[in-house]
C-alpha cells in the first residue's frame, strides 16, 4: 500500500485593480526544477534567529531545509521578477518611484534592489570589454552638463559619435583643456584611427583641445549665443613650426535643402612653443626700468586683453549645396579648399541643421531617466552614470547581471504578487479568486 505523502501550502493575498483575494500556494522543493520529485516534505522547526520566525521545511529526497518563502514557487516567480528588471532598466531607467509604484516595496528595500542591480552590472567581467570595444565614426560630438554635489559644481563631459553612441565620459570636477583631451582620446583609442571632424559648442577650451589633437582636422562650433543659428568652422593644419587655420562662419541651415548661402572666411598661424626655448637667452640680462617705460609710453592703443575676433578681415564667399549630388559648387573666385571642407561636412549634417544636438540629446535622456533629486556623493554619481550609459550600449549585460543575481528572499517574499508576476503564480493554481482577479486585468 503506497502512503499519500503530506501537501503543505502557503496562503497569499493578491491585489490587481483594487481586487483582493486569498489563496493557497503548494510548497514544493526548491530543487523541483532539478529533479526533485518534492514529495517526502516534513515540517522542521522554526528558525527562532529571526524575528517573524518562520517554519522550516525539509526535503527527505535531497536533504535541504527552506522556508516557505524559498520554496519552487518564489523561484518562478524570481525568474519573472528579473525579465521585469530587464524591461525595466534596459533603457537606462533609474527612477525608484515607478518601481516602488509596481513592487510596493519600502524605500529601504528598493534600495537594496536598485543597488545590488547597479553592482552587478558595474562589477560585470564584460564591462570592459563594452568600454573598449571598436566603434566607427566620421566625427565625434563633444559636449559638457553640470551636476551640483555637495554644493559644488561638476561637469560630465561626454565624447559621442555620429551615430550617437557614446565612446567615453567622465565625471571632472574642472572641465579644463587637458581634461577633455584626454577624454577625447580616449574615445579616438576605440576608432583606431585619427578623427577627421570634431564637433563642439563655441566653448573656448575647446578650440585648446581641438590643436591639442596635434594633427589636421576639421573644427565645428554650434555658436549657443544671439544671434541664434550660426557656426564656426576651423580647417586646422599643423606645420613643423606653427598651426595654421582657416576660419568659416556660416549659418547652421546650409545642408537642410538645396541652397545658396554666403560664407566669412578669414586665416590665421600661430607659432608653436619649442621645448627650452623659453625666457632669456644665456647671458642675457633684464632692460633698464626707463627703457621699458619709454617703450610703454611709445604705444599709441593699449593691447586688448582676450581672444581676437578671427572675421574682422574676413572676406565673403558664395557656395551653392546641391542635396542630390552632395557636393558644393562654387561661384566666382570663392575659395575652393571651404567647399571641400563643406563636402566632408554634408556627410554628416545632409538633411540636418550643423548642430551639437546629438548629443544633447542624450544628456536629455540621461535627465529623464535618472532622478537628479537626492544626495549622492561623486562616486555614487560615477556609478549612477556608468550604469546608465553602459545598459544603453549593451543591454545584454543587464540580463546576464540579472540572470546571476538573487533578490533578497525576504524583499521576494513582502512582493505584492500581482500584475507583471501573474504569469508566474497562474502556472501554480487556479481558484475561484484567482479567476476573478485574471479577469479584471
Amino acid at each position: 500500500m503506497k502512503i499519500m505523502s503530506k501537501k503543505f501550502f502557503q496562503t497569499i493575498t493578491i491585489t490587481v485593480n483594487e481586487i483582493a483575494t486569498r489563496v493557497e500556494i503548494p510548497i514544493f522543493c526548491p530543487n523541483s526544477s532539478r529533479g526533485c520529485k518534492s514529495e517526502n516534505l516534513v515540517r522542521n522547526g522554526h528558525d527562532t534567529s529571526v524575528k517573524a520566525s518562520p517554519q522550516y521545511f525539509y526535503c527527505k529526497d535531497c536533504n535541504i531545509s527552506f522556508y516557505a518563502h524559498t520554496s519552487a514557487f518564489f523561484q518562478e516567480v524570481e525568474l519573472h521578477l528579473q525579465d521585469f528588471f530587464f524591461r525595466f532598466f534596459r533603457n537606462g531607467r533609474f527612477d525608484k518611484e515607478a518601481l516602488k509604484s509596481s513592487l510596493n516595496c519600502s524605500d529601504a528595500a528598493l534600495s537594496r534592489i536598485f543597488q545590488a542591480i547597479m553592482n552587478a552590472v558595474n562589477g560585470s567581467k564584460s564591462l570592459c570589454q563594452i568600454w573598449t570595444s571598436p566603434k566607427t565614426a566620421i566625427a565625434l560630438f563633444v559636449d559638457e552638463t553640470w551636476i551640483n554635489i555637495d554644493r559644488r559644481k561638476f561637469y560630465l563631459v561626454v565624447v559621442v559619435n555620429d551615430k550617437k553612441e557614446v565612446l567615453a565620459w567622465d565625471l571632472v570636477k574642472r572641465h579644463t583643456k587637458d581634461q577633455i583631451l584626454n577624454i577625447v582620446k580616449r574615445a579616438e583609442a576605440r576608432l583606431g584611427h585619427q578623427i577627421l571632424i570634431l564637433v563642439t559648442d563655441d566653448f573656448s577650451t575647446y578650440k585648446g583641445v581641438a590643436t591639442g589633437l596635434g594633427y589636421d582636422l576639421v573644427h565645428v562650433r554650434h555658436v549657443h549665443k544671439p544671434p541664434y543659428g550660426r557656426i564656426c568652422i576651423d580647417l586646422i593644419r599643423h606645420g613643423k613650426k606653427s598651426v595654421k587655420t582657416t576660419h568659416v562662419a556660416t549659418t547652421n541651415d546650409i545642408f537642410v535643402n538645396q541652397n545658396t548661402f554666403l560664407v566669412r572666411v578669414s586665416e590665421s598661424e600661430k607659432v608653436k612653443h619649442e621645448k627650452g626655448k623659453r625666457g632669456r637667452k644665456k647671458g642675457g640680462k633684464n632692460r633698464a626700468k626707463k627703457e621699458i617705460e619709454a617703450e610703454k609710453k611709445a604705444k599709441k592703443k593699449p593691447k586688448k586683453r582676450g581672444p581676437k575676433d578671427p572675421f574682422k578681415d574676413a572676406t565673403t564667399h558664395v557656395y551653392h549645396y546641391c542635396s542630390e549630388k552632395g557636393m558644393i559648387g562654387v561661384y566666382g573666385n570663392s575659395n575652393r579648399e571651404v567647399a571641400e571642407i563643406l563636402e566632408h561636412l554634408a556627410c554628416v549634417f545632409d538633411g540636418k541643421f550643423v548642430t551639437t544636438n546629438l548629443i544633447e540629446q542624450e544628456f536629455s535622456i540621461l535627465k529623464k531617466l535618472i532622478d537628479f533629486r537626492g544626495k549622492r556623493t561623486r562616486s555614487g554619481w560615477i556609478s549612477t552614470i556608468n550604469f546608465f550609459f553602459t545598459i544603453r550600449a549593451n543591454p545584454q549585460i543587464l540580463k546576464d547581471a540579472l540572470s546571476g543575481l538573487k533578490i533578497c528572499p525576504q524583499v521576494l517574499h513582502r512582493l505584492p504578487l500581482g500584475g507583471c508576476l501573474l504569469p508566474a503564480m497562474a502556472n501554480q493554481f487556479v481558484s475561484k479568486g484567482f479567476k476573478a482577479v485574471m479577469a479584471s486585468l
